[in-house]
Order: structure tokens, then C-alpha cells, then sequence
């Protein structure tokens, strides 16, 4: 025979542990979701701030070139100054 007393609390232990483990479960998914949201937020933040460095170096080096250019010229022009005496 069947012992019904034993069945039930069997049954209950079953479902307390498995209500346990859907809450861990939930907790962990919630978790990850922010954790989620912050790790969005960080890139976000970091391709902003490469844009910007990106932007600064691209600025210093065409005014570097130019600067480099005039440089050139300048001396190119005292070479043949100081070849024509």
C-alpha cells in the first residue's frame, strides 16, 4: 500500500527545492541584466571617449604635417638661397 504521508513529503521537498532553485535562477537573471545594462553604458562611455581621441589625434597630425610641410619648404628655400651666393 501506498503510504500517502510519505508521497506528500516527498512532493514538498521537490517542490521547496525547486522553488529555491527558480528563485537563485531569477536572482542570477536579474543580476546578469544589470550587470548587462552597466556593461552597455561602459562601452558606450569608452567608444565615446576613442571617437574623441580619434578626433584629437587626427587633428594633431594634419597640423603636424602642415608644421612639417612649412618646415620643409623653409628650409628648401635657405638650401637654394645659400647656394645662389
Amino acid at each position: 500500500m501506498i503510504d500517502f504521508e510519505f508521497v506528500l513529503i516527498q512532493a514538498e521537498r521537490v517542490e521547496t527545492n525547486l522553488q529555491s532553485r527558480f528563485d537563485n535562477l531569477t536572482t542570477n537573471v536579474a543580476n546578469l541584466e544589470s550587470s548587462q545594462e552597466k556593461t552597455k553604458a561602459s562601452l558606450g562611455s569608452t567608444k565615446h571617449d576613442l571617437l574623441e581621441t580619434n578626433e584629437s589625434y587626427v587633428k594633431d597630425k594634419d597640423q603636424l604635417t602642415r608644421q612639417k610641410t612649412d618646415v620643409d619648404g623653409r628650409h628648401h628655400t635657405a638650401s637654394v638661397n645659400r647656394k645662389s651666393f
